[in-house]
């Protein structure tokens, strides 16, 4: 005796067919809630203040500074922050498409963990080091062009 799967509900009955992509991936989704190439710069160090405020004037385009008010100069144009870090990068997660952050990888992680949802949907996050020698593509790498935003020309060698 032979089963019908579609009696049980055990097989849907209709499976809508899956367009393929150039790159076989879905689509990225266009979330309007986010300012467009709105890029997010965050410094917490006095090292990486100084290497965020360099890396602003030399990109095309909107960029943020948030900078920790113990390293803030005036006139650099920075916003300014008191720890906890955690509300700037939630702020800057919702509404930016784009997060650089001069922190190390542990702390970024840990302050982005919570705000993960898709990578279709999450901003491109770049992670530089405090000595300004290591940029890596942390989140949204291909999808979300972090691996376009984290180029060698920003690091010191």
């Amino acid at each position: 005796m032979t089963r019908d799967w579609t009696k049980e509900g055990l097989y849907p009955t209709f499976i809508p067919p899956i367009t393929p992509t150039v790159t076989g991936r879905r689509p990225v989704s266009t979330e309007k809630d986010k300012e467009t190439d709105q890029t997010a710069i965050i410094a917490l160090t006095r090292n990486g203040a100084r290497m965020a405020k360099s890396l602003v004037t030399s990109m095309d385009g909107k960029c943020t500074l948030f900078v920790d008010r113990r390293f803030h100069q005036e006139g650099d144009g920075a916003e300014v922050f008191d720890l906890p870090l955690r509300p700037v990068v939630e702020r800057a997660f919702a509404n930016c498409s784009n997060l650089v952050l001069f922190l190390s990888t542990g702390a970024s992680i840990r302050l982005l963990a919570p705000l993960l949802k898709s990578k279709q949907t999450d901003p491109a996050v770049v992670c530089i080091d405090d000595a300004g020698s290591f940029c890596v593509s942390l989140i949204s790498g291909h999808i979300g062009g972090a691996d376009k935003l984290g180029p060698k020309k920003w690091l010191k060698n």
